[in-house]
């Protein structure tokens, strides 16, 4: 849905926009509620069902987070000259501000100079 909507015209159409950011709230939501559930399935580990394959990127990992991230803010430059006061814009903007939030809690600790 998301991809389909990058091609028109967005940046300028209200209703366009608010189609790109409902899309985009709903993308970015699932990766934060997926980063969320692997966080605390981490937790409280489950056994893994016997046969189960690991795969290599698991859902709801840092790098779902900085997808939502990259998405996030390249809708919000785009339409940042029309639709910065538009509420889903704002929204779209919380929920960046919550992405970077978890993407620095999540980052590792910085080696300390001594």
């Amino acid at each position: 849905m998301v991809r389909g909507l990058t091609s028109t015209g967005f940046k300028s159409d209200e209703a366009l926009f608010s189609e790109m950011a409902c899309a985009s709230l709903a993308l970015c939501g699932a990766y934060v509620a997926l980063y969320r559930s692997a966080q605390q399935a981490a937790v409280q580990p489950a056994q893994q069902p016997e046969g189960a394959e690991l795969r290599r990127t698991p859902a709801g990992s840092v790098r779902d987070l900085s997808a939502a991230r990259l998405h996030l803010r390249g809708v919000l430059k785009q339409c940042e000259a029309r639709f910065d006061e538009h509420p889903l814009f704002l929204e779209m903007k919380s929920l960046l501000e919550a992405v970077e939030g978890l993407l620095a809690e999540a980052a590792p600790p910085k080696a300390r100079d001594d």
